[in-house]
């Protein structure tokens, strides 16, 4: 059973990319760039963002998107990922 769930609009993703010193911008030409984070013993839930973000080698106990564009995942895991109403997503050689 997990913990938390954790919920992500656009606002609060741009928010916790400026106080985690996110790479990137979350623009086309310069991604939010989220790399080797372990996100376990919670759940993460990503609704209604356009923002470019990229997730490169990072691990999830579950994540859900919904609503979401412009996201990348790349060489992550994930113990249960569901997207819904998604548009330009990229999943690349992930696990789940």
């Amino acid at each position: 059973m997990l913990n938390d769930i954790f919920f992500y609009s656009e606002q609060r993703l741009q928010r916790l990319a400026h106080d985690q010193i996110w790479k990137g911008k979350g623009t086309e030409s310069d991604p939010f760039v989220i790399k080797n984070a372990n996100i376990l013993g919670q759940a993460i839930l990503i609704n209604n963002s356009s923002l470019y973000i990229s997730f490169v080698n990072c691990n999830f106990d579950q994540a859900q998107f919904e609503g979401c564009h412009n996201i990348l995942l790349k060489d992550c895991t994930f113990g249960k990922l569901v997207l819904s109403r998604c548009k330009s997503f990229k999943i690349n050689t992930c696990f789940v």
